[in-house]
């Protein structure tokens, strides 16, 4: 476990965009939310919204508890 006593500076939602993912066989358009650290998140169809959300505020409970677990 780190013993630092500096905390990353948190991660800001950089931008949401619907954007056409290549995938072998299928092009469609999909919902497209990125990081300012590079995380992309790509959420492939209505079902997938639950998903997105549920990993979205897990990411930010660890951000504010420091990155722990």
């Amino acid at each position: 476990m780190s013993t630092t006593s500096s905390n990353p500076p948190p991660v800001q939602c950089s931008e949401v965009r619907f954007a056409e993912v290549d995938f072998p066989g299928v092009i469609q358009s999909r919902l497209v939310i990125e990081y300012s650290d590079g995380l992309k998140i790509i959420v492939g169809s209505h079902n997938d919204l639950h998903l997105a959300a549920d990993l979205i505020s897990e990411l930010r409970r660890r951000q504010r508890k420091g990155g722990r677990k």
